[in-house]
């Protein structure tokens, strides 16, 4: 937690394994921004979370993780890839 003299700020940084099952991820992360929701302080979080929201519409679990963050009024700021190689990708590459 972070304070001045008028105001307190929970600042969470999180880190998900790309092998770490998204399902167990969320169901641990809901109970933490329910906690910190019921605290009433604002909170920021930064992470690298391995979750391409892309695959929202399709994917259950990326979806439920979605709905987590938005339901516990967070919302993600990055929302591209911040990584494409030859080999991996968050998003299908185009070539134009």
């Amino acid at each position: 937690m972070v304070t001045n003299t008028s105001s307190k700020y929970i600042i969470g940084g999180i880190y998900r394994h790309p092998g770490h099952k998204i399902s167990i991820f969320t169901e641990n992360l809901a109970n933490i921004l329910t906690h910190i929701m019921n605290c009433k302080i604002p909170c920021f979080t930064a992470g690298d979370i391995n979750i391409d929201l892309k695959k929202s519409q399709y994917h259950q679990d990326t979806k439920k993780y979605l709905n987590t963050l938005i339901t516990n009024n967070f919302t993600p700021v990055v929302v591209m890839p911040t990584r494409i190689t030859d080999k991996s990708a968050t998003i299908r590459k185009i070539n134009v």
